[in-house]
């Protein structure tokens, strides 16, 4: 990949990662459905889950977790790019929350025009 197809690969996927966050902290099951890919080979790994597969699963996960008014807000500082292939590309960054930092891989791949996410696996980290 030339550098500047590269780098505007990532300005793409820093926006929709930051939408992702965004919706986690916003609490929008909409928006967060609109991020996720529409297909069943999809993986999410939440902090104590079993791992879920397919996007029924992970919807119903997000949905469960958004519409928890316990859930504490969740952001991200310091993702690193990682390009897979050429339609793919891994963020791991900070999941920060006042409990606990966690940390995160977000994997997205591009469909038509545009990036949605295929993987999430959260962990706590010190």
């Amino acid at each position: 990949m030339n550098t500047q197809h590269n780098e505007n690969i990532i300005e793409q996927v820093s926006f929709v990662n930051e939408a992702f966050y965004l919706a986690f902290e916003s609490k929008d099951v909409t928006a967060m459905e609109n991020i996720w890919a529409d297909q069943e080979q999809m993986y999410c790994l939440h902090p104590g889950w079993h791992p879920l597969t397919g996007r029924k699963d992970i919807i119903e996960s997000w949905t469960r977790i958004l519409a928890n008014t316990a859930q504490p807000q969740i952001s991200f500082d310091s993702p690193k790019y990682l390009s897979i292939s050429r339609d793919s590309v891994a963020v791991i960054c900070f999941e920060r929350s006042p409990q606990q930092n966690m940390l995160a891989t977000n994997i997205y791949q591009k469909f038509s025009d545009r990036f949605k996410i295929i993987f999430h696996q959260s962990g706590i980290c010190n």
